[in-house]
């Protein structure tokens, strides 16, 4: 009989992206984003992260910050169909669910005089939320539901018959990428500006779950061994017949329905060089940024890990991909601006522990958005996104499921002063659906899961400058 309990995946895979981006990459760093995705070109403080080089071309010189506060809620589903899960209430399929909630602090700064400027941020690169899994995941009951049809087959010689088990598994896991940057623009000439920028990486992911209370009705009338087929723990059933028979089996049968638990935390850090360059003439705007690979080490601190599979200081390899964006904008009749995006993260180039090679292309995402200039005080926004991932099967599990997905943001902005503006943006994000099947397991049983996703975020920020103005 296979283990009952294994945890097969990295914990650097079980919290995926909160917000929009690629595999490990959050792009939404400034309220803007929220009420229009396609800020590649943009010249307001924002620039900062989307578009350094635009941060050459802000309206006024001085000092200039945005601050900025981002609430997300996001579940996870994964409807699980495998056989023997009609052990448990008579069902195959189960519905596994995962809530996640977030709230995200981002930070621009940036000064400017005549042709040249620095500026920094601080925010949330990857990850960023908690994912709860109160009744844990169908790969997860799965080592259970076999327990039935496993001990019919190895005791039922003897006797014995089991018709049921049931079970008490939850876990949570959180990945977060804390991103520090710090950079430089100047502007060449009067239509082109350059920029450079290095960004820390402080990664952090963990683990905390257990499977705990293994029962099954497993009975034996002739040796008068429960013979009213009343559910029983399963670890104190075995280790009981294992002290009445003296049969070594049982006792190895105990060791695997024993309660479980794991609590593991991955820390590691890489360094992101990021270069761009902007263009602005006769009411248009061009805005190109890379970022290149980033090498990520993560290292186990393990506290508890009943299961082996996370011995304390291993280390595994889980890059952030290279990242291209290129946009182009149009002003027309100096209230509307019309912009179209394009992203590109080199995923394939990036080392996941073997993961990439179930990447069949790299990820795309196709961006359009409007600005309108109400008066001077007002500006709403809008935009759409679309995120296509190409992945093999192989590449997802329930614990880790990107799905191509449409984000819509909308929202504005409002000139308290002339050097005070608040932004407020709501974006939601909505997912492909997904099915995948399973290879027969050692059983001969095949697995099939459909996964979906929502993601709602909202935001507020301030976005402030005084110093040096322009003449």
């Amino acid at each position: 009989m296979r283990k009952i309990f294994i945890f097969a995946l990295a914990l650097t895979s079980f919290a995926s992206t909160a917000f929009a981006g690629g595999l490990a990459t959050n792009t939404n760093q400034n309220i803007a984003f929220l009420r229009n995705p396609a800020r590649g070109n943009s010249t307001e403080i924002d620039a900062v992260y989307s578009n350094p080089a635009g941060v050459g071309f802000l309206a006024n010189d001085g000092f200039h910050f945005s601050f900025n506060v981002q609430g997300a809620m996001q579940t996870r589903t994964s409807a699980t169909t495998y056989a023997p899960f009609a052990y448990n209430g008579g069902n195959p399929t189960k519905e596994y669910v995962g809530k996640a909630m977030a709230a995200v602090p981002s930070f621009q700064f940036a000064y400017k005089q005549d042709w040249w400027s620095v500026m920094a941020s601080f925010g949330i690169g990857g990850g960023g939320g908690t994912a709860h899994y109160d009744k844990g995941l169908g790969s997860f009951e799965s080592m259970v539901a076999v327990l039935p049809a496993a001990l019919n087959q190895n005791l039922g010689a003897m006797g014995f018959n089991t018709s049921a088990y049931s079970l008490d598994c939850a876990m949570q896991g959180t990945q977060i990428t804390y991103a520090g940057t710090i950079g430089a623009a100047f502007r060449v000439t009067k239509w082109l500006s350059l920029a450079a920028q290095v960004r820390y990486n402080h990664v952090t992911a963990g683990y905390n779950g257990h499977i705990r209370n293994i029962q099954t009705n497993l009975s034996n009338p002739a040796m008068g061994i429960n013979p009213t087929g009343a559910m029983m723990p399963a670890y104190q059933t075995f280790l009981g017949l294992q002290q009445a028979t003296g049969n070594a089996a049982f006792g190895a049968l105990a060791a695997q329905v024993a309660d479980k638990k794991v609590d593991c935390e991955q820390t590691g850090y890489g360094i992101t060089p990021v270069v761009g360059i902007h263009f602005e003439h006769s009411g248009w705007n061009l805005g190109a940024k890379y970022e290149f690979r980033t090498k990520v080490e993560m290292t186990n601190a393990t506290k508890v890990d009943d299961t082996g599979m996370f011995p304390d200081g291993v280390k595994s390899r889980n890059d952030i991909p290279a990242f291209l964006s290129v946009a182009a904008g149009k002003l027309i009749c100096d209230k509307v601006r019309i912009s179209l995006e394009w992203h590109h993260f080199f995923d394939k180039d990036a080392n996941m522990e073997g993961k990439e090679a179930f990447i069949k292309h790299n990820t795309n995402e196709y961006i359009a958005g409007v600005e309108w200039y109400i008066g001077k005080r007002w500006t709403v926004s809008s935009g759409v996104q679309r995120t296509q991932y190409d992945l093999e099967d192989g590449f997802l599990s329930d614990m880790n499921f990107p799905i191509s997905a449409t984000s819509w943001g909308i929202g504005g902005a409002f000139k308290i002063l002339d050097n005070l503006k608040l932004n407020v943006a709501y974006l939601g994000t909505f997912y492909d659906k997904r099915k995948v099947v399973s290879a027969a397991d050692a059983y001969g049983l095949k697995t099939t899961n459909n996964y979906s996703r929502t993601s709602h975020a909202i935001g507020v920020g301030l976005d402030w400058n005084f110093g040096l103005r322009k003449k």
